[in-house]
């Protein structure tokens, strides 16, 4: 496994889970919801479990599929693909503020008085 890939920690291979899994180039895209209340789930078992929307020009529930990724929240279940539809996915993390860069006060007209800055004695 080449290094970038490794974790950083003194673990031995032999106990790395990863160890004896394929590598491959991603295909997928990183995924990120940001409406609050929302929970990635596995659908697991043979339970029957429909996504809470339909399919354009479908007329029934799909089904969840076995190991299927899919969103959930209280009693509604959404597949990634409806999920996407509602917007609800992103591919892209939310960016953090610019910080504020101030106001120049050399390029400001002058308002006809001085104009000081916080905390300034004079």
């Amino acid at each position: 496994m080449p290094d970038a890939h490794r974790r950083n920690d003194s673990r031995p291979a032999a106990d790395d889970p990863l160890a004896n899994l394929p590598h491959r180039d991603p295909v997928a895209p990183r995924l990120y919801i940001r409406e609050p209340g929302w929970i990635a789930a596995i659908k697991i078992g043979s339970e029957r479990a429909f996504c809470y929307l339909m399919e354009p020009g479908d007329d029934h529930y799909h089904r969840l599929s076995d190991g299927e990724l899919h969103l959930h929240r209280a009693e509604v279940r959404l597949c990634l693909r409806c999920a996407d539809r509602l917007g609800l996915v992103h591919f892209e993390p939310k960016r953090l503020k610019e910080p504020s860069r101030g106001v120049d006060l050399d390029a400001v007209d002058s308002p006809g008085y001085d104009v000081k800055g916080p905390g300034y004695l004079a």
